[in-house]
């Protein structure tokens, strides 16, 4: 997994600073986008990556999630927070 990762940092360090289609500029603004709060989905392909940005990846490659995976709901001031585990929803 650590190989693919290196991988990607190749790919876009290869890339051009500035351009028209694939560069560097390009793909910060996509990963931007696609870690923003919506669901919005951005493709990566210029880097290596073949599953688009802000889908859940599961299976191989992805993410493996346990019965001991929880997910926390925090309240936007962090005042509050809940944590529920996977096995009991």
């Amino acid at each position: 997994m650590y190989t693919n990762y290196t991988d990607i940092t190749d790919n876009f360090l290869a890339l051009e600073n500035f351009g028209e289609k694939e560069s560097k500029d390009k793909v910060i603004t996509k990963i931007l986008r696609g870690l923003h709060a919506n669901a919005e989905r951005t493709s990566l392909k210029e880097i290596g990556l073949s599953t688009p940005l802000g889908q859940f990846q599961s299976g191989e490659g992805g993410i493996t999630l346990s019965d001991n995976t929880k997910i926390i709901y925090q309240s936007p001031t962090g005042l509050f927070e809940r944590h529920v585990y996977l096995k009991d929803l």
